[in-house]
């Protein structure tokens, strides 16, 4: 397996390890596994059936060496055949999620797609409809009838308006109505004109709700009256005004 990994070159060399019934038994958390995804070279080689990824070869630098022997094509059935695999913890997951999420082939997309209900699949899903438009389109139509397809779908929709007139009379039947019945319930809110600006409450003058008036406002505010103490002259109530000086004189 080693002279494998470092002459991968040698196809034939690689057919042999994949048939030696010693390589396929190794259990999915073998440490040595990961040398044969390395020096794997065509999409024949790559098949999860026979050899699917483990726990140590689900490392970004064993994926991404993978993608280039066997081509993206090639590696999106280990890849997602990872996903649902064991062993898998959330930072692999998420990892080989955006694997698929870059890989510029209708299989990855489609993978996505195909567990958009699953969770971290989402955020994902909506980073490869925004690397692919087109693709996105082309394999988001199909699935529009489930709810988490249909969310990134709408999106999709506002977000590429141009792309979806130039490509919906290329899409097939189902798809065309799928988008169509989409579009019918995406309520674009209409631009204000400048006549309705102009008459906003923010563009009159004068205070607003809840705003006191400037201190150079003409109105003038009636000064409350000051109460008489009891007893003194102002009061009209009889009673001792007793006048005090400091100093007790």
């Amino acid at each position: 397996m080693v002279v494998s990994y470092l002459v991968p070159t040698m196809r034939d060399w690689v057919d042999e390890l994949r048939a030696d019934p010693a390589v396929i038994g190794l259990p999915p958390y073998s440490v040595h596994r990961w040398m044969l995804f390395c020096a794997l070279g065509g999409p024949e080689q790559a098949d999860p059936a026979v050899l699917p990824l483990g726990f140590y070869d689900r490392r970004t630098s064993v994926v991404a060496t993978l993608v280039d022997g066997v081509g993206p094509a090639g590696a999106v059935p280990l890849v997602a055949g990872a996903l649902e695999g064991q062993y898998t913890d959330t930072d692999t997951y998420r990892s080989l999620l955006d694997v698929l999420a870059r890989l510029p082939v209708d299989e990855a997309f489609q993978a996505l797609v195909d567990r958009a209900r699953h969770k971290y699949v989402q955020p994902a899903l909506l980073a490869a409809a925004r690397a692919y438009p087109r693709r996105a389109l082309r394999l988001l139509a199909p699935a529009a009838g489930t709810p988490e397809a249909e969310d990134i779908l709408r999106a999709h929709l506002l977000t590429h308006p141009e792309l979806v007139e130039e490509m919906l009379p290329e899409l097939p039947a189902e798809s065309r109505a799928a988008v169509d019945a989409l579009r019918e319930t995406i309520a674009r809110v209409p631009e204000a004109s400048g006549d309705a600006l102009r008459r906003c409450s923010w563009t009159r003058r004068g205070p607003g709700p809840g705003r006191r008036p400037s201190r150079s406002s003409s109105r003038t505010w009636p000064r409350p009256a000051r109460a008489a103490s009891p007893g003194s002259p102002a009061s009209g109530t009889p009673g001792r005004w007793t006048s005090t000086t400091c100093g007790g004189g």
